[in-house]
């Protein structure tokens, strides 16, 4: 690390953080790191002598060129699991969440008595996760148990405690009496500090006018919606007030950083999903409404300055009255107008103060008529501006970190750990004490985990986490081998693909060790499949796991959907030069939306060094790889080799086609392939035409399968009964081969309106049992469609055009049976064509990397 000061007797303080903090090169941030470089700044500004490094996962660093050691007086470091002892060490303080998962547990674990540990507690976790809503709340249920007693084990080793307001520090007594830090040591010693989120003092700078630029009328009024979309947050009514504004003043609905690119939560991607979807069910929303990514730190200041209001709606409850919303207070920073439903500590204060407009209802038509009395109101939200500039200096950081800055540099403790030790106090609540009810607790759930995953499944989970504990626990080495890393083995086709590579591997490599790893929700039937190869999978209990490689392994991977612990036991085991070879085959289109900047840097540098091979299955995703890394020798085409039992294929001829049942396979509930908007085109032809002219028109079905209990499928279910009535059909999950009797027996036409896919496998099942397709233009265009062959192209970006194109198949007089039997055989010649493809390019490429 560089400074410029000397660090000699200074007090040293460590703050980490899970996320980056905001230097040159990490241009995009969210708010724990952000949070952990306001602390730093705060420090610094009231007691420049405290020496002060902050320091973040390795997994977001970019390469060492670009790497920042010192910055606005920090120095900056990284952290992982192995160095993280080393690290904390030499500090007088360390400053982190209680609530990182491992990560708090292990460095409470590892420091020094003598170190002081100041926890913060800005998140109060125990309510957030409980207002998550989530799906499967046994699941959810069971996980907060667990982490309830990482937590307290974390609190009780804190000597102080960080909150954000008053309402917190009453929470958190009732939680710190709990686990034992208020005691009759430490009774009267004020060991909870109130330091909120802060503002930084310097004012914001407009550089640009980006929503000007995107809506390309200055006379439009703006609307802001600026950060993620949480599971506590809904937006449907203020998108519908939005319309109503539009009738009296032209307004646009500008949402910002709606997907938070760091929060991976299921119940998270739900939610934003969820906003998304509604946004695009109807063209008179989504006019209203513009949509921006997660944008630069830097840049925040351009969008405040270049709208007219924020407005900002809570989910009234615990998590509200408990939350300091970090988004309000940045807002302040920009003397921002703000509407907001209140209940928030934060919010409540700038209401009181005059500084916040009070939204006077959460319905449609009182969201509309708050945002029309201020826009047509410009002294409002003159007023509005000034006297949040009046108040603003009460929440700098330098101010929020005053007291904090004392404790540091006095390096404070709390009286019982002065007075008693600290020993006793960790041992009372550790969780490693007390592994007999963890026992217990395990054993009370086999029930559920049987009954969930069936007997196989989790027979064979418990035999793999056995393994790798007893495994780690001896140490135990194993020779080279090669680990194939699969995303959950669900009915889908993905896992399917990869089996059978893993099966064309040993059958032309069997002396080479292969180990294959997966994880729960797994289906048994594919462990059946696995053990039918003579593989025995190990199917951990979730994504989040590190694996120890032996020098020599080859790593192959299947999907970007793996988490980024693992993610990291890899790349760090590439640098380490212990695993000789990453082969990633990828299914996934746009990877400017996976990974992010620090992933990118690293990736791109492990294909320079010809440390990783990717192989892709479709052109037009090969070729945004290839331009996203900027490497054209390391990331190769990779088709899928189709196999389709003989049984499902077929060619129909004319007289199959007096009636069209439409098909579309694939789960629902993430919205990726598009069955709300195709819904609705077909509606939108029932309307216009068929129900006019009924005789022109063959009779129809449209069919779905993966009709779940998500978000998305209870609407279609809501839409099609009153749109479509009997001629909407739906199946709810199937296993494959259900799947493909439903497409050869009871379909004749597919549909593809994917979005983010690389080479859907469904359409080559469908043309493979012989149905013309209808297409968009998402990738694995150009190995599925010639448009007017074996089917017709659909226009994402035009639902006229998509329904105009069901119109066509559907008329008797624009499109004949004969002509669609000659599309059939069409589609049958490219699909079959599919099985003559070798996996010779991916296996001689693992073997290669095995045997270098």
């Amino acid at each position: 690390m560089k400074s410029n000061k000397s660090t000699v007797d200074k007090p040293r303080c460590l703050i980490i953080s899970n996320g980056p903090v905001p230097t040159p090169e990490h241009s995009i941030v969210e708010g724990g790191g952000l949070r952990c470089w306001g602390l730093a700044q705060g420090v610094l500004v009231n007691k420049p002598n405290i020496d002060v490094t902050v320091a973040y996962n390795e997994t977001y660093k970019s390469n060492k060129q670009d790497f920042t050691q010192y910055f606005k007086g920090v120095n900056i470091t990284t952290w992982n699991q192995e160095n993280l002892e080393i690290l904390v060490r030499d500090f007088d303080t360390i400053i982190m969440s209680y609530c990182m998962g491992e990560l708090s547990v292990k460095v409470v674990d590892i420091i020094k008595p003598n170190q002081q540990l100041i926890l913060d507690c800005y998140v109060p976790i125990y309510v957030e996760t409980s207002a998550r809503g989530a799906k499967d709340i046994e699941k959810e249920y069971y996980t907060f148990m667990h982490d309830i007693s990482r937590w307290s084990h974390v609190l009780s080793r804190g000597d102080f405690f960080l909150c954000a307001s008053e309402e917190q520090k009453k929470y958190y007594k009732g939680v710190l009496s709990a686990v034992g830090r208020i005691n009759p040591a430490t009774y009267g010693q004020d060991l909870i500090i109130i330091c909120p989120y802060g503002l930084y003092e310097e004012d914001p700078q407009s550089k640009d006018k980006p929503i000007t630029k995107l809506i390309g009328n200055n006379e439009t009024k703006k609307i802001l919606w600026f950060g993620g979309i949480y599971p506590w947050f809904d937006l449907r009514n203020l998108i519908d007030a939005i319309g109503i504004v539009n009738k009296t003043i032209d307004t646009k609905l500008i949402i910002v950083g709606a997907k938070n690119p760091f929060n991976s939560h299921p119940d998270f991607l739900k939610k934003y999903q969820e906003t998304i979807n509604y946004i695009n069910s109807a063209e008179s929303i989504k006019k209203n409404v513009l949509l921006q990514e997660w944008i630069k730190f830097d840049d925040r200041a351009n969008w405040y300055l270049d709208s007219d209001a924020v407005i900002f709606i809570n989910k009234l409850g615990e998590e509200n009255e408990l939350a300091w919303r970090t988004r309000l207070i940045d807002f302040m920073w920009a003397d921002l107008p703000i509407l907001t439903n209140g209940g928030d500590p934060l919010s409540e204060i700038l209401i009181n103060k005059n500084a916040a407009k009070k939204l006077s209802g959460l319905t449609p038509d009182k969201i509309a008529n708050d945002i029309i009395s201020i826009l047509d109101n410009p002294n409002k939200l003159s007023e509005l501006k000034n006297n949040i500039s009046k108040i603003r200096k009460d929440f700098y950081w330098s101010q929020a970190t005053k007291y904090l800055s004392e404790i540091i540099d006095r390096k404070t403790r709390s009286k019982d750990f002065d007075k008693f030790g600290i020993k006793q106090i960790q041992n009372r609540v550790s969780p490693k004490t007390n592994k007999l009810n963890k026992i217990a607790s395990g054993i009370k759930q086999l029930p559920r985990y049987t009954k969930k995953y069936g007997i196989l499944n989790t027979a064979t989970t418990i035999k793999t986490v056995a393994a790798a504990r007893i495994n780690k626990k001896i140490k135990k080495t194993e020779k080279p081998m090669v680990h194939f890393i699969a995303h959950q083995l669900d009915m889908s086709g993905a896992p399917y693909v990869f089996m059978d590579l893993v099966k064309d591997f040993v059958a032309k490599y069997p002396n080479i060790n292969v180990k294959f790893h997966t994880f729960n929700p797994t289906d048994s039937r594919n462990i059946k499949l696995l053990n039918n190869m003579g593989i025995k999978p190990n199917v951990h209990l979730n994504k989040d796991i590190e694996i120890n490689f032996t020098k020599g392994d080859v790593v192959v991977l299947n999907t970007v959907a793996h988490s980024a612990s693992l993610k990291n036991s890899i790349y760090k085991s590439l640098d380490n030069n212990i695993v000789n070879k990453l082969v990633w085959f990828i299914h996934e289109d746009e990877p400017s939306l996976i990974f992010n900047s620090a992933e990118k840097s690293r990736l791109i540098k492990l294909l320079a060094d010809d440390k990783m091979k990717m192989f892709i299955a479709a052109k037009k995703t090969l070729l945004s790889y290839q331009e996203f890394f900027s490497n054209k020798n390391n990331i190769l085409i990779q088709p899928y080799k189709l196999i389709t039992p003989k049984k499902y294929h077929n060619i129909l001829d004319k007289n199959d086609f007096d009636k069209i049942d439409f098909i579309l396979p694939g789960t629902v509930g993430d919205g990726r392939k598009g069955q709300l908007p195709l819904l609705y085109a077909f509606i939108e032809f029932k309307k216009r035409y068929y129900d006019i002219h009924p005789t022109e028109y063959r009779d129809f079905s449209l069919v779905y399968i993966g009709i779940s209990d998500d978000f998305l499928s209870r609407q279609i279910l809501k839409h099609s009964k009153k749109g479509l009535g009997d001629r909407f059909i739906e199946y709810g999950r199937v296993s494959h081969d259900e799947c493909l009797e439903i497409v050869r027996n009871k379909a004749n036409m597919t549909i593809c309106y994917s979005l983010r896919e690389c080479l859907p496998l469904f359409v080559f099942e469908g043309m493979t049992a012989g149905h013309p397709i209808l297409r968009n233009d998402s990738s694995g265009i150009d190995e599925q469609l010639i448009d007017g062959v074996n089917g017709y192209y659909l226009d994402s970006s035009d639902f006229n055009q998509i329904v105009l194109t069901i119109e066509k198949v559907l008329n008797k007089a624009k499109t004949s049976n004969v002509l669609l039997a000659k599309m059939s055989k069409a589609s049958y010649d490219i699909g079959v064509q599919q099985e003559k493809n070798s996996y010779d390019p991916i296996t001689s490429t693992i073997k290669k990397g095995f045997d270098s």
